[in-house]
C-alpha cells in the first residue's frame, strides 16, 4: 500500500461537515485482483486460519485496504481520518472464494448519520463488493465512528457508543451452554504487526504514545484483527457458504493484553441449525468487547 496515500489521508486538515452537508459519493475500483501467497500466509498465522483451497471469510476485507484508505484521502471527503473507529461490520459470503481466482473489488462511501449517544459523532458506512468473473461473490459494509473536534473536547477517554440492547446483534454469548471457548494473549506489537500486514496505519493501532491524543490509554487492536481471529478459532463452528456475519464492537482491546471467546449454538428466534453466536470478553467476563453472529443464508 502507498505510503505516499496513507500520509495524505491521516495528514489532510478537514474540518468536518458543514451544517446541511454530508459525505458525497466516492467510488474507487480495482480489477484483476489476485492474492500474494505469502500475504495470505502471514494473515492465516497472524488469525488463526488453517490452510486451506479458499480465502477466510474476512480476508477480502483487507484486499480491499487500499480501495478503504483511497476513499478517505479523497479531497471530497470531509471528516479526519485520524483516531476514527470501528464501529460494526456486516459480511456476506455468496460463495467459495478460490485463494488462486481473480477478482474485481469495488469500494465507496456516501452520506452519513449521527452517532446514537452523541449528536456531535457522527457514522458512516464504507460499502465494498468482490467479484469474480461478472458475479458478486463477497459484500461488505463497515460502519465507522468518527469522532468530531467538538466530541473530542468533551469527557476524556471517549467510548464507542452503544445501541439500545433490541439493536445489537445475536451474539450475547454468555447464556447458553458453548460450542468453543478460547483465551487469546495480545502481545503489546500486535497493532503494529497487523498494521504492517493490513496497510492500517491509524494511530490508535500503534503505541500507547500515538494512541493517548486520541482518548485512548494504550494502543487499541484492530477490530478486523480480532473479528478475524474468532472467526479463525471457531472455524469448524461455522455455517457453510452463503453465510453473512456481523459484529458490533462495544469496547477497545487494549495491547498488551488478554481476551476470552465464547462461541455458542444462535439464539435468534429465527436461527437455523448450525447458526452460531460468539462474543469476546475480558478473561473474567466482566467487560464485553464486542457480540456477533455467522448465519447461514
Amino acid at each position: 500500500m502507498s505510503v505516499g496515500l496513507l500520509l495524505k489521508a491521516f495528514v489532510a486538515r478537514r474540518t468536518g461537515l458543514a451544517p446541511g452537508a454530508t459525505i458525497p459519493r466516492i467510488e474507487l475500483r480495482r480489477e484483476g485482483v489476485r492474492v500474494d501467497p505469502a500475504v495470505l500466509a502471514r494473515y492465516r498465522r497472524m488469525c488463526g486460519f488453517a490452510d486451506g483451497a479458499d480465502l477466510p471469510m474476512t480476508f477480502p476485507q483487507m484486499l480491499a485496504g487500499e480501495l478503504h484508505i483511497g476513499l478517505l484521502a479523497d479531497a471530497r471527503f470531509p471528516l479526519p481520518v485520524a483516531g476514527i473507529v470501528h464501529f460494526e461490520n456486516r459480511i456476506e459470503q455468496l460463495a467459495p472464494l478460490p485463494a488462486d481466482a481473480t477478482y474485481d473489488l469495488t469500494a465507496w462511501v456516501e452520506g452519513h448519520r449521527e452517532a446514537p449517544s452523541r449528536s456531535a459523532n457522527v457514522l458512516f458506512d464504507i460499502e465494498t463488493r468482490l467479484s469474480r468473473a461478472g458475479r458478486e461473490v463477497w459484500s461488505a459494509t463497515t460502519t465507522v465512528l468518527s469522532r468530531t473536534p467538538d466530541a473530542k473536547r468533551g469527557p476524556k477517554g471517549p467510548k464507542t457508543p452503544k445501541a439500545p440492547k433490541a439493536e445489537r446483534p445475536a451474539g450475547q454469548g454468555l447464556d447458553t451452554a458453548p460450542l468453543r471457548t478460547a483465551m487469546f494473549r495480545l502481545p503489546a506489537d500486535l497493532g503494529r504487526r497487523y498494521s504492517a500486514l493490513a496497510g492500517d496505519y491509524n494511530p490508535i493501532h500503534l503505541s500507547a504514545l500515538t494512541a493517548r491524543p486520541f482518548g485512548f490509554k494504550r494502543a487499541i487492536i484492530h477490530g478486523m484483527w480480532s473479528l478475524a481471529r474468532c472467526l479463525g478459532e471457531a472455524a469448524d463452528d461455522l455455517p457453510p457458504t452463503p453465510r453473512t456475519c456481523t459484529v458490533r464492537f462495544e469496547r477497545p482491546v487494549f495491547l498488551p493484553g488478554r481476551v476470552h471467546l465464547v462461541v455458542t449454538p444462535s439464539a435468534a428466534p429465527d436461527a437455523r441449525p448450525g447458526d452460531v453466536d460468539f462474543a469476546l470478553t475480558s478473561p473474567d467476563l466482566r467487560t464485553r468487547h464486542f457480540a456477533g453472529s455467522v448465519r447461514g443464508v
